[in-house]
């Protein structure tokens, strides 16, 4: 079974990537680039849903 912590591991090293393409400027046109911000910006979302999720259950188990 997959561990929350691979899947983060996944998602943030697809980001990482996407930052360094982005960085050496491999985006062919001003859409291209666009859309491979919003992919980003997608998968930042994904963690920070992730990231919620986990307080909102770690703020459950300390209230037990």
């Amino acid at each position: 079974m997959i561990s929350t912590s691979q899947i983060i591991t996944v998602i943030k090293a697809r980001q990482a990537e996407i930052a360094f393409s982005l960085g050496c400027g491999n985006a062919s046109s001003w859409e291209s680039y666009q859309r491979t911000v919003g992919v980003y910006l997608g998968l930042q979302e994904v963690l920070d849903t992730i990231n919620n999720l986990l307080q909102q259950e770690q703020d459950r188990e300390n209230e037990r």
